[in-house]
């Protein structure tokens, strides 16, 4: 494995080393001031549950419908307030923005004094609790649009709730919570306004992630469309900053949803980790693209899995619920931001981050002790090319040790939206020696990468799904691979490979020199073996044919 991002000085930690903090964190923006909120996240959490205080609720309803206004203006500007830029992405021309978004200073600083007021003791902290900005901040800011296959109302219903939120975004938002209910109606969402903290991520263990607190609010604009902002209230002293951002939600006909998406915001010019230095710089990892194709992703998903909740007596819904759950899995533990441990490398190798499990009685996963492993490493081949190869049936034994040796022959295949490389498959694996297994592997895209999941299971639990058995009962264990540009401009440049895996861990959680060896040489054997396979595989494209769908297995089970 190439080391490129490798920091020598983590070589031999068993503790992960996270963003280096920067001299100073205050926020300085093109709207000139905005404020630094000192006492940390936990203090900054005290801050946003007092949120609900009756004397400021106003104040917060007039800023959340400010930056309402602001995105919705923006959504439907066009040119030249948005340019396309060199990734075919509309940017925001900075100096049109200033000129016609004049934000009130003064009226901020109000609100962010009451708020403290509201929140602390004594108000006589409140001057040591802000200070004035030192150092300039890089803004990111990128709009999209597209159609969804979700009616707006159900659209707005994910939004505010948190769980929901999170399973639709699980690629993006790596954690959520919500600090406080301001505003809310279970049943009519028009006009809610809730406190949250949101940490949103890329796929990998490294670190990438951005903390925000946020307000945000849902409105109706009118009969057939719908507004969803979020916006920061200036009062911690994290290194990201959110603008008003969101989206418009325009109602179309057959169930179908018009998004306009509105991504802003600011970050500290600081650390970025060398793997991702050009994903992020670029603005190219968190831009409205990615949010709007994952939603258009998930909502594909839902549709296919109810156009087959009554065919083939439940089972194919079964299956495509399983793969739905798996994949959400995989890409959450690629995402989340965890305790991880850093075994040591081997060969100038890229560092993989490991962290252990226990389970007991849990739904859906395997008692007893699990380990999570994932890594990230360049790849001089293109993105198309391994994801080609990876979800390719005939070649999954070549590079998964799991099943080294043995033979796949797909036995179905589901496809999922439009995208022809996108889709459910069933692989059947037969390795000399061992009993037959099958392996469900699901292959998806979204604007910034491609992912490949698959999971392994037994004969008695396959055949238990395809008669309709209850998808989220089903123990397993999840493996996977993201694949990202090295550079999104000059994408002959290579790659970024992640690989995630979950494993039975019978050591129960201790984590020996020789154990350290195995884990590493799994990554480390794994990566090898799809590099010498794309190697010898053709340099153009296209060798994996998954547009037929294969109905076999269901016929035969019959």
């Amino acid at each position: 494995m190439a080391s490129n991002g490798y920091d020598p000085q983590m070589g031999n930690s068993t503790e992960v080393k996270r963003e280096p903090s920067e001299d100073d964190d205050s926020f300085d923006s093109d709207d000139g001031l905005v404020f630094t909120w000192i006492g940390g996240s936990k203090a900054a959490d005290n801050v946003f549950v007092s949120l609900k205080a009756e004397t400021i609720k106003e104040k917060l309803l007039e800023f959340a419908d400010n930056a309402a206004e602001e995105l919705y203006e923006m959504a439907y500007s066009g040119s030249p307030l948005w340019i396309l830029d060199d990734l075919g992405e509309e940017r925001l021309d900075r100096e049109i923005y200033r000129n016609r978004f004049t934000p009130s200073i003064e009226h901020r600083e109000e609100l962010v004094v009451e708020i403290l007021r509201g929140a602390l003791d004594d108000p006589r902290e409140i001057p040591s609790l802000m200070k004035p900005p030192t150092k300039p901040k890089i803004v990111e800011a990128s709009w999209a649009t597209e159609t969804v296959l979700m009616n707006p109302v159900e659209l707005v219903h994910m939004f505010m709730d948190v769980e929901q939120w999170l399973a639709m975004f699980s690629n993006i938002v790596s954690s959520a919570t919500v600090l406080g209910k301001i505003l809310e109606d279970d049943q009519n969402p028009d006009g809610s306004l809730i406190a949250m903290k949101a940490e949103f991520g890329l796929p990998t263990p490294n670190p990438t992630k951005r903390e925000t607190y946020f307000l945000r609010r849902s409105k109706k604009v009118n009969d057939h469309v719908w507004l969803i902002v979020d916006a920061s209230l200036d009062i911690t002293c994290l290194k990201y900053h959110r603008k008003p951002s969101g989206c418009l939600i325009e109602q179309m006909d057959d169930g179908f949803s018009r998004v306009t998406w509105v991504e802003h915001s600011e970050r500290s010019n600081g650390y970025l980790h060398e793997l991702f230095v050009k994903q992020i710089s670029s603005d190219f990892a968190f831009c409205a693209s990615r949010w709007i194709t994952t939603l258009k992703h998930e909502a594909e998903n839902q549709f296919v899995i109810n156009q087959h909740i009554n065919a083939q007596g439940g089972g194919m819904s079964s299956l495509l619920r399983l793969a739905h759950r798996m994949s959400q899995r995989c890409v959450k533990n690629m995402n989340v931001k965890k305790n991880w441990n850093l075994i040591h490398s081997m060969d100038n190798a890229e560092p993989v981050y490991v962290i252990w499990h226990y389970f007991e009685n849990n739904l859906g996963t395997p008692d007893g002790h699990v380990i999570t492993m994932a890594s990230s490493v360049r790849s001089f081949l293109s993105v198309d090319h391994l994801y080609d190869a990876l979800r390719c049936a005939d070649f999954h034994p070549k590079w998964d040790l799991a099943v080294a040796g043995g033979f796949a022959r797909k036995d179905l295949h589901v496809p999922m939206g439009n995208d022809p490389t996108t889709g459910v498959s069933v692989l059947n694996i037969e390795v000399p020696g061992m009993e037959p297994r099958k392996c469900l592997k699901a292959c998806f895209t979204d604007s910034i990468g491609m992912y490949v999941v698959w999971t392994l299971l037994d004969i008695t639990t396959f055949y238990a799904m395809i008669e309709g058995g209850d998808p989220d009962a089903v123990p397993i264990l999840v493996c996977g691979a993201a694949i990202l540009p090295w550079d999104p401009i000059a994408v002959s440049e290579g790659s970024i490979l992640t690989f995630s895996f979950e494993i039975q861990d019978e050591y129960e959680g201790s984590l020996s020199v020789e154990r350290e060896e195995s884990l590493n040489s799994l990554m480390t054997n794994t990566v090898s073996s799809v590099n010498a396979l794309c190697t010898q595989l053709p340099g153009d494209e296209g060798y994996c044919h998954d547009g037929e769908e294969y109905l076999r297995l269901f016929d035969d089970h019959k």
